[in-house]
């Protein structure tokens, strides 16, 4: 039973920090798309950061 409830609690904190990750990955693509990505290479310099 304890083995089972750490399984399903470190599954949880998993899919909680990927949910977390993609979120602020689309945030910052929305605002630094509307803000520096003006000229082509701001835009890969974006990228390889």
């Amino acid at each position: 039973m304890i083995i089972f409830m750490i399984t399903y609690m470190i599954i949880i904190m998993i899919i909680f920090m990927i949910t977390y990750m993609i979120i602020i990955m689309i945030i910052k693509e929305k605002i630094l798309n509307h803000t520096i990505c003006v000229s082509f290479d701001s835009c890969m310099l974006r990228r390889v950061e």
